[in-house]
C-alpha cells in the first residue's frame, strides 16, 4: 500500500494532477486541488506524517455507487505516543486510470 511506505510518487502516479479533493476530520475541514497538494501536505504532510507509522490495514470495502467508487478502511497506526485507529470513507470518481475527484469523512486518530 503507497500510504503505509509514504510512497508519494506511487500515491501521486493514482491522482490526477488537476483532482477535487475535500475532506472532513475532526475539527477541520479540508480542501486541496492538483496531487502534488493532495499527497504532499494533506496525506503525507499532515495526516501520517513522518512520526505517524501505518502498521495495519483492516476492513477493506469498496462498492459502486452510480459513476462512483466509495471506499472504507480501517488504519491502524503507531503515534509517538501510542497506538490508535483511523477510520476513512471515501467517495472517487475516476478518469484516465487516475482518481480524478476525491470527497472522504475521517474519524481523526482513536486511541484504543
Amino acid at each position: 500500500m503507497a500510504l503505509a511506505a509514504k510512497d508519494g510518487a506511487r500515491m501521486k502516479a493514482l491522482v490526477h494532477p488537476s483532482v477535487d479533493f475535500r475532506a472532513v476530520t475532526p475539527g477541520r475541514c479540508w480542501e486541496a486541488a492538483g496531487a502534488e497538494a493532495v499527497v504532499d501536505e494533506v496525506f503525507l504532510g499532515t495526516w501520517f506524517a513522518t512520526e505517524r507509522r501505518i502498521t495495519a490495514l483492516d476492513g477493506l470495502e469498496s462498492q459502486r455507487i452510480g459513476a462512483m467508487e466509495r471506499i472504507r478502511y480501517r488504519l491502524e497506526v503507531e503515534l509517538p505516543d501510542g497506538r490508535c485507529l483511523v477510520e476513512q470513507q471515501a467517495y472517487l470518481r475516476c478518469g484516465q486510470g487516475q482518481i480524478t475527484s476525491m470527497w472522504l469523512v475521517c474519524s481523526g486518530f482513536v486511541s484504543w
